[in-house]
């Protein structure tokens, strides 16, 4: 037992980013909440867990896993909107952001282009995208061929039966000042407070307690929303006693 136990555990506590193993997935019972779809606002000290599953939602493979327990994220397809790994199809990095701030662009628009070429993705549709700055206008100009397509993907994951997901972690690589690291973070919260008037497109939003606790990222209409749904990830002694046995499990 104490061989298999030790073999099952992975020989890097962090994923910086990478999909974990199914072999080292365990979901303790205090973080299936956090899972869940209608929770947007995750929040947790560092190590721990909210990269891991941010990561791990990017699993098909793990969701199934986990959908036995979460039944929505059997069904759903997630898209990353900001992560540890750069991936400048899907998200801007921090120099590429404080260019647009520079440009005279607010974060809610950055953000809602965000969301606009994860939709497009989605729908194969065509919009500006060789370069930020053009998507950000698109959408800053064309708000209902925007609204429409929010409609339209929506309508599109409802007629398949399955759920659209985007996650945001490691918001801390944005900026490195924290002025304006918050108002970042605030109206990203408001870009996808937005998504929750549609049935079928969820966001999951992980922070650090250091970008909440104190913060005014909530500092806006609506924010109750989040706040009455959001889950604070840690670890219970029950969660702890449930980890051997279950990673001895996962690994058969």
């Amino acid at each position: 037992m104490r061989s298999a136990i030790i073999e099952a555990l992975p020989s890097d506590t962090s994923t910086h980013g990478k999909i974990p193993e199914r072999k080292s997935v365990y979901v303790p019972p205090s973080h299936l909440r956090a899972l869940r779809s209608e929770c947007y606002l995750v929040i947790g000290g560092r190590g721990v867990g909210k990269t891991f599953w941010s990561s791990a939602l990017a699993s098909v493979e793990i969701r199934k896993m986990i959908g036995h327990s979460v039944s929505e994220l059997a069904r759903a397809e997630v898209h990353s909107g900001f992560g540890e790994p750069s991936n400048l199809d899907f998200y801007p990095n921090s120099r590429v952001f404080d260019r647009l701030l520079l440009q005279g662009f607010k974060a809610y628009d950055v953000w809602e282009a965000v969301l606009a070429r994860w939709v497009a993705k989605v729908l194969s549709a065509e919009i500006p995208g060789n370069d930020w700055g053009d998507t950000v206008k698109w959408v800053r100009n064309q708000p209902e061929s925007f609204s429409r397509m929010l409609e339209e993907v929506n309508a599109k994951f409802e007629e398949k039966g399955k759920i659209g997901m985007i996650v945001f972690d490691a918001l801390d690589r944005v900026s490195f000042d924290w002025q304006t690291m918050d108002d970042i973070v605030r109206d990203l919260l408001r870009a996808v407070l937005s998504l929750k008037g549609f049935s079928n497109l969820h966001a999951k939003v992980f922070l650090r307690e250091d970008q909440f606790a104190g913060r005014r990222v909530t500092d806006f209409p609506d924010a109750s929303k989040f706040l009455a749904t959001r889950i604070e990830l840690t670890w219970s002694p029950q969660d702890l006693h449930g980890l051997p046995p279950m990673a001895v499990f996962m690994q058969r």
